[in-house]
C-alpha cells in the first residue's frame, strides 16, 4: 500500500512539472526558432529545476527543517539554488 502511495505522489509531481514545462514553453515561445529546439531547452530547464525542488521538499525539509537546524537548511538550500542557477544558465543557454 505504501509503495502505491509513493508512486501516486511521484506521478502527481511528474504531471505537475510536465504541465509547468508546457506553460513555460507557451510563455516564452519564439516563432522564429524551431519548436523542437525550444521544447528541448524548456524541458531541460524545467528538469534542472524539478530535481532540486523534489530533493529540497523530500530530504532537506525532513532532515534539517523539522529538526530545527535552520542555518544548515538555509545554507544547503542556497547552495542548491546557486548550483541549479549556474547549471540552468549554461546548459539551457547551450541548448537554446
Amino acid at each position: 500500500m505504501r509503495l502505491k502511495i509513493k508512486r501516486t505522489e511521484f506521478g502527481i509531481y511528474l504531471l505537475l512539472w510536465i504541465v509547468l514545462t508546457f506553460f513555460l514553453l507557451y510563455l516564452i515561445y519564439d516563432f522564429r526558432a524551431s519548436f523542437l529546439q525550444q521544447f528541448i531547452a524548456t524541458f531541460a530547464v524545467t528538469g534542472f529545476t524539478a530535481f532540486p525542488a523534489y530533493i529540497s521538499s523530500k530530504i532537506l525539509v525532513a532532515r534539517y527543517l523539522y529538526c530545527k537546524l535552520i542555518n544548515k537548511f538555509i545554507g544547503l538550500l542556497m547552495l542548491i539554488a546557486f548550483v541549479n542557477t549556474v547549471l540552468t544558465y549554461f546548459w539551457g543557454g547551450a541548448l537554446y
